[in-house]
């Protein structure tokens, strides 16, 4: 499989954004975006994938993004897979159902140890896809707060995690 980051062929790219649109959802569903400070993030198309997350244990958020992967891969047939990745900046959402898939030695002060519920969200999507393209691969950026293993969650056979190091 053909997977660089440089080159684009899988590209492990931050997209909640591409796969989850803000403007076509958030005034209607905002329980579809991440709850931060009590309230729910309201973002827009215009900050991209910039310091928002979706609600990853939302089910329909999980059916939303794994349909829109799917019309891409109708749309294009002959690419191995694509990336659903997490976002940039932050936003992690604080509900109770998304902290219950974190694993256990998490420290949200630290944004920290976040990654299990990454891996479960992205694991849905790839199982949502797979009922229609069971070859193709899911791209999971390991950035940021989902940086560290799962501690709790196996990866789906059809994730393909990437790393990201520091420059330091």
């Amino acid at each position: 499989l053909d997977f660089y980051r440089c080159n684009r062929t899988l590209p492990p790219n931050e997209n909640y954004d591409t796969w989850l649109p803000p403007d076509t959802y958030a005034k209607e569903h905002p329980e579809y975006f991440a709850l931060v400070n009590g309230k729910r993030l309201q973002p827009k198309n215009s900050q991209g994938s910039k310091g928002w997350q979706p609600c990853v244990s939302n089910l329909d958020v999980q059916k939303i993004m794994a349909g829109n992967v799917i019309q891409y891969f109708r749309e294009n047939p002959d690419v191995p897979g694509i990336n659903v990745a997490i976002n940039d900046g932050g936003g992690d959402c604080t509900c109770e159902e998304c902290r219950a898939l974190d694993g256990p030695v998490t420290d949200y002060s630290r944004a920290i140890g976040i990654s299990d519920r990454y891996v479960y969200f992205t694991n849905k999507i790839c199982e949502l896809v797979g009922e229609e393209f069971p070859d193709k691969f899911i791209v999971y950026l390991a950035y940021a707060s989902a940086s560290a293993a799962p501690q709790k969650v196996k990866p789906h056979p059809r994730l393909l995690p990437y790393t990201t190091t520091s420059s330091h």
